[in-house]
């Protein structure tokens, strides 16, 4: 009996520190660079999904770097269709992007802890003559999403991302 009851408690324990590591976005740590991950769009843990997003894990300071330039769309390097990618930072901290060798208009979403701050709509490349322009965050970020312009309408941007997929 009470080796059950112990089992029990250890078991809830467990679940209860894998809640708190979800929520603490400790996952991020295991997402590898270049991953294709589904997001969700939902009010809270516990909600139906809104929405569904196949995305792009970027996190390398090369990937980061490199972002959608030189792609002809919104797709995988080998032709995948994707909704969007999504850059995952270390810290939060003032994120700044550019349209460098952008080929396709984007929106840029800036969120903090998988949760809209802002978006930029529909950023167009800035074509041969055109001047790159930085768009920043407006406050701390450690995710920033591109997605194709209004992918996300603006009820999507009240609610928050969540991972769905098993790493």
């Amino acid at each position: 009996m009470k080796f059950r009851l112990l089992f029990f408690l250890f078991g809830l324990l467990f679940l209860l520190a894998l809640y708190i590591f979800y929520l603490s976005f400790g996952f991020t740590f295991l997402l590898k660079d270049r991953q294709l991950v589904t997001l969700v769009l939902k009010e809270h843990i516990l909600a139906s999904a809104q929405k569904e997003l196949l995305v792009e894990v970027v996190s390398s300071q090369d990937s980061i770097t490199a972002g959608l330039s030189n792609r002809l769309d919104l797709k995988t390097l080998d032709g995948k269709q994707l909704d969007g990618m999504i850059f995952v930072f270390k810290d939060k901290s003032k994120q700044n992007f550019w349209m460098k060798d952008m080929l396709f208009a984007l929106d840029i979403c800036w969120l903090d802890d998988l949760r809209f701050l802002a978006c930029e709509r529909a950023i167009e490349p800035p074509g041969s003559l055109g001047s790159l322009m930085i768009y920043s965050s407006i406050k701390p970020a450690n995710f920033v999403l591109e997605t194709k312009p209004g992918f996300l309408s603006q009820e999507d941007l009240n609610l928050q991302l969540f991972l769905k997929q098993d790493l």
